[in-house]
């Protein structure tokens, strides 16, 4: 299959699926990506929010226990919004400070309006969205390529939460896509020997 006939799969399972199913998965996502034995030295982690007008993963309890271990949050914000490729990336990582300060984006998702901007290259830990991803350890986005250009210089564990409905075994990649090191779905966690 293609990236675009997987996004179009991938896309119709989100659109299928109920929010009932979503916050049961997400749970068990949530346990299982907290048990990764990365999280013991982390001082810095990028996360995300879900988007409001669509059903994703939400992490937002988890957010929660780390803010509690007093690791910094560090949100997505989107710089400049398109397809075409630049040479910078178009998010930024920004701490998150305070969810009084966060502002819906055009496409629904939450980002800080304030929060010091943290070089990618600081963080311990990437936990990044996607619609689905494959067994070889790439995931499939939107196609705009934002998460790429943000995680190419980064050299931290980059984790992708998923249904198990949205896995397949191998999604195809591009020299410019970003492997990630653990594929997190509600019944398994496939990376670094997948002995979790």
């Amino acid at each position: 299959m293609t990236k675009s006939d997987l996004r179009a799969r991938f896309s119709n399972y989100w659109r299928e699926v109920d929010a009932s199913e979503v916050a049961r998965m997400s749970a068990s996502i949530q346990a299982r990506i907290s048990r990764i034995p990365v999280w013991d030295e982390v001082e810095t982690a990028l996360l995300y929010l879900p988007k409001t007008h669509s059903a994703e993963i939400d992490l937002r309890a988890f957010i929660e226990e780390l803010s509690k271990s007093n690791v910094r949050i560090v949100l997505p914000v989107v710089t400049e919004f398109g397809r075409s490729r630049i040479a910078q990336a178009r998010i930024e990582a920004r701490l998150l400070e305070s969810y009084d300060e966060l502002i819906l984006n055009r496409w629904g998702i939450p980002e800080p309006v304030t929060g010091q901007q943290i070089d990618i290259t600081r963080v311990d830990v990437a936990v990044v969205p996607a619609l689905g991803g494959g067994r070889n350890m790439y995931r499939i986005g939107h196609g705009y390529g934002y998460y790429d250009e943000l995680l190419a210089p980064a050299r931290c564990p980059k984790i992708c939460p998923i249904p198990s409905g949205c896995l397949v075994e191998s999604v195809p990649f591009q020299d410019h896509d970003v492997p990630v090191d653990y594929i997190v779905t509600e019944v398994e966690t496939i990376g670094a020997g997948d002995a979790l």
